[in-house]
């Protein structure tokens, strides 16, 4: 059934957006930085003081948000530029579905070196709570007054995607009015670093990092970490006319999937993945043509680009090579569970101002990824549907569909 067709109250919409990556604190430098096509990728001293490529996330002032972890001061930053508008009376029953896949990574080890060294007199009292799962949404329930529903989800590189379309999901069935929801992460620490470079997925062959990470490409060799955070103001139709609230899309299918599969790789024929995006057209009521852009993972892994183009491919047929993709990656780093928030956000802005975004680096793209992926720079286009997947290690596939009009 076409979104059109269902009742205002039942219609989930975007009416608010904050971000804090390595592009800047806030939204507009978040998609000016992906339209222009500029990497905020640079040389990163870790805690440890190695030098590492990678995104650290722009937050000027993180010791203003309290005695917290960088992830939970990270999710604060992008929420108050969302929240702190907005009347007490509305905090006051919004949901919080805001979500981390490592949560206080930074915290845990500096308090693990320290315990290892003192004993557990080196602990601090509320250890417990900041590394906790739920800490970012908890963190940013308290700040801002929010008594809804919490729901903090830890799905992997999928958690943004989740979180939106759980809030989708509420509303679609009246049992939530609006929500807040995203994800945050901050993972530039000697363990992160160190375990993903065991895996083989960190891209170390360039001395610039700008440059190192390259989606699609015959060369490609993994991604770079990125820090930050962004969350999205989902409320129903209804609730925003009621406001007068600016509207900047509305979600129009979802779908949160999984394999059973491996681990770390998904399906190579890609069919988790195509599974995903029918399901997601299925509950938007649209055909496969009216998808004009994807935002894809598009990790630069070797298996990931390949998989998620057969997936496409499966999905969309022949339309397949009519769609612009990109991947953002490359400007932001990889920001792992905060990336599927992030990329939502950038292809809400990609929508509104008329652009599909570049896919940097892709000087010569692999054969066997042989779609429309923007390389270099972005290209003038029409988006009124648009798709955005993202998955994470152990199986999680998400799509959701993004509608830039609310008129049909």
């Amino acid at each position: 059934m076409r979104t059109s067709a269902l009742p205002d109250e039942r219609r989930a919409v975007i009416t608010g957006m904050g971000a804090v990556t390595p592009c800047g604190e806030g939204v507009a430098a978040l998609i000016e930085a992906a339209r222009a096509g500029k990497s905020a990728l640079t040389t990163v001293t870790l805690d440890d003081g190695r030098q590492v490529g990678g995104g650290p996330a722009g937050l000027s002032q993180p010791q203003q948000y309290g005695n917290v972890d960088k992830t939970t001061a990270l999710a604060l930053a992008a929420a108050a530029q969302v929240l702190e508008p907005l009347p007490e009376a509305f905090r006051r029953t919004l949901g919080v579905f805001v979500g981390t896949g490592k949560p206080a990574m930074r915290l845990f080890e500096r308090v693990h070196r320290d315990f290892l060294k003192h004993g557990p007199a080196a602990i601090p009292h509320d250890f417990i709570r900041r590394v906790a799962p739920s800490a970012p949404a908890d963190a940013i329930a308290e700040r801002f007054g929010c008594g809804g529903a919490r729901l903090p989800l830890v799905g992997a590189c999928s958690t943004g995607l989740d979180a939106v379309a759980l809030a989708a999901r509420k509303i679609r069935t009246g049992e939530c009015t609006a929500a807040l929801a995203g994800s945050s992460e901050a993972s530039l620490t000697p363990l992160t670093v160190a375990a993903f470079e065991r895996m083989g997925v960190l891209a170390t062959r360039e001395a610039d990092p700008a440059r190192a990470i390259k989606p699609f490409a015959r060369d490609r060799s993994g991604f770079l970490i990125g820090e930050g955070a962004g969350v999205l103001l989902v409320e129903s139709l209804a609730s925003a006319k009621a406001r007068v609230a600016e509207i900047f899309g509305e979600i129009a299918g979802w779908a949160v999937a999984g394999e059973a599969h491996h681990t770390t790789n998904l399906a190579s024929d890609g069919s988790g993945i195509a599974h995903a995006i029918r399901q997601a057209l299925d509950g938007a009521g649209l055909a496969p043509e009216a998808i004009a852009h994807v935002n894809a993972h598009g990790t630069a892994t070797k298996l990931n680009d390949l998989v998620e183009t057969r997936g496409i491919r499966a999905a969309f047929g022949k339309h397949a090579e009519q769609i612009k993709i990109c991947s953002t990656k490359p400007v932001t780093g990889h920001l792992l569970s905060a990336s599927a928030s992030i990329e939502l956000i950038i292809t809400l802005g990609a929508m509104r101002s008329g652009f599909a975004p570049p896919t940097l680096n892709l000087d010569e793209a692999d054969p066997a990824c042989d779609l429309d992926y923007t390389p270099h720079t972005a290209v003038p286009c029409s988006i009124p549907h648009a798709l955005v997947l993202n998955y994470g290690f152990g199986g999680h596939v998400a799509a959701v569909i993004l509608s830039r009009s609310t008129d049909g």
